[in-house]
This record gives structure tokens, sequence and C-alpha cells, in this order.
């Protein structure tokens, strides 16, 4: 798509009809192929940190963004629950999505900010790609061989796409998948304002790896996004079928904070309570969700 365009509600049909056939081959390969889904392992028994990755939570600190990011910061919570010490044997292959599986509302995401033929558009599940990013990093790291990986179409600033290091994923054709040369261990956890991924081993790795964790990844050229103007929060569009609301692209503070903000706690999370405790007014409300579980619906 042109990006002075508009993307049409035609172009949108024929995408998912594209997506659902690509879906149902990928559907097809796993079920000949049958990726594993790897369970949390002991922890003392590897020992040796062989390479970590730690990248910010909050990029944009706009207005017209932060309910993403909030979003983001959900999503990422509810992945990193699948990636806690699981252990890879050795060369065997990791999927993304079948450890991850699909992201869904019934699974506790909520709408983050995805690229979509060059527009940063509500999804859930959306930011997720923070988290393959890291598993990429991690990856080439540790020297492992990669098995899949797809690069997004734009840069978003500050992302990790800017040196050539990002995993876009969407669910289940566009996947991250690489095959560790040694057993590791993958730990996974969010700080209040960081996404920390570490991979152990029983050993310390056989050779430096000046390797792939330091060559330049070649791409083709990628144009990078200006957000307030790509973003469906800010654009301004509002001839697009997409359009709900535009927010103004501007730096956060708490003249911006009108009205209510009503938090919904599920859980109990470091930084959450941080956030909360900075940010909670007299006039908010706290809430704990229903047990969706019973109704076989999201909490």
């Amino acid at each position: 798509m042109n990006d002075t365009s508009e993307p049409s509600l035609q172009e949108e049909v024929l995408f998912q009809i594209k997506s659902n056939l690509l879906r149902l081959r990928r559907l097809v390969q796993d079920w000949r192929n049958r990726p594993s889904r790897y369970a949390s392992g002991n922890r003392t028994l590897y020992p040796h940190l062989l390479a970590e990755s730690r990248t910010p939570l909050w990029v944009e600190n706009t207005l017209s963004e932060r309910s993403l990011q909030l979003g983001k910061a959900q999503n990422l919570r509810r992945a990193i629950r699948h990636l806690q010490h699981i252990e890879i044997p050795k060369h065997e292959t990791f999927s993304f999505w079948k450890q991850l599986g699909r992201t869904t509302r019934r699974q506790g995401y909520v709408p983050g900010r995805q690229i979509s033929e060059g527009c940063l558009v509500p999804a859930i599940g959306g930011g997720i790609c923070q988290l393959s990013n890291a598993l990429y990093d991690v990856a080439l790291k540790i020297g492992a061989e990669i098995v899949e990986r797809h690069p997004h179409s734009r840069i978003v600033p500050g992302s990790s796409a800017e040196q050539g290091r990002d995993a876009t994923v969407y669910w289940n054709y566009i996947d991250l998948r690489f095959r560790p040369n040694i057993p590791i261990l993958l730990h996974a956890e969010l700080t209040q304002d960081t996404l920390v991924l570490r991979v152990y081993g029983q050993e310390p790795l056989p050779v430096t790896p000046i390797s792939r964790s330091s060559l330049t990844i070649a791409l083709k050229p990628r144009q990078t996004i200006n957000v307030a103007e790509h973003s469906c929060q800010s654009c301004g569009r509002t001839s697009c079928f997409r359009h709900k609301v535009t927010l103004p692209s501007t730096p956060y503070s708490n003249e911006h904070e009108m009205g209510q903000t009503a938090y919904l706690l599920d859980e109990h999370w470091k930084e959450f309570e941080q956030y909360v405790q900075g940010k909670y007014r007299a006039q908010d409300t706290l809430h704990i969700p229903l047990d969706g579980v019973r109704w076989k619906r999201a909490g």
C-alpha cells in the first residue's frame, strides 16, 4: 500500500481471505511435522547464563498511544507465562506459536498495536512482537539455527527493527522458529519497565559467538514509520474504514487525565502495583474481574 493512501475495506477482506488460506496450509504442515510445546525444566541444571535481551516496555509516551502501550504490557504478561524456564533439547525446533497458542480475548489478551499494510492498528494480542524480537535476538547470540524468521514490513522508531534484529509474527502462518545446537533453558519476565529474556545452558558456550550475534543482518530497505501519521489512534484519516477515534499525538501528562480511570486488577504484578500507586486518584475505581472460566469466557 502506498503510504499516502488509505487502506480499503476490499483490501482488508482480500487480506483476510489470503490469511485464512495460509493458516490452513500451516495447520496441514504442522499436522505432518508436529512441532513441540516445551515444559518447564529444572533451573539448577542450567547454571550458565548464555544470552540476555532487555527491551523497554514503554516506547511511546503520547496520549494517543497510551492505551495500546498498556495493552502491549498486558499481552506480554500473558505470553511470558508460556516461557517460564522452558527446556529446549539440543537440535529440537522451537516454534513461537506452538509454544504460546493463539492470542485471543478468552486467553486474556487485549488490544495492542501491530503493523498492518503500513499502518499501526489496534489488534487483540498486539505488541507481542517485542517478545518474538527478543527471542530472535537471543537465538542469534547463542548461535542457534534460524529455521524461520520474517522481518517487519516497516520500522517503528526505537524497535529492534532498526538494527535488523526483529521477527514479526502473525497467527499462525508467520512464525519464528529456531533450533539450538545445545540444550537450553529459556526464561522471560517483566519488570516495571523492561522485558527481560534469558537463555541458560548446562555448560558455557563452546566459543564466543562472534558469530551470528554480531553479524550485520542484510535486509531490503524498509521505511521508518512516523507514529503520529500512521497510527489509527492519531492519523486523523476519518474517511478510512478503520477509523474510530483520533487522539492528540502530544506527550502524556497529568493535564490529560480527565474524568475517571478504571483499573482492572486480575492479578498482583509488581509493575502494575507501582503504576497504580503512582497514578491512582480519588475519582478512579479499582475492579476485580469475574471468573470467566466458569462461563467459558474471558475474565
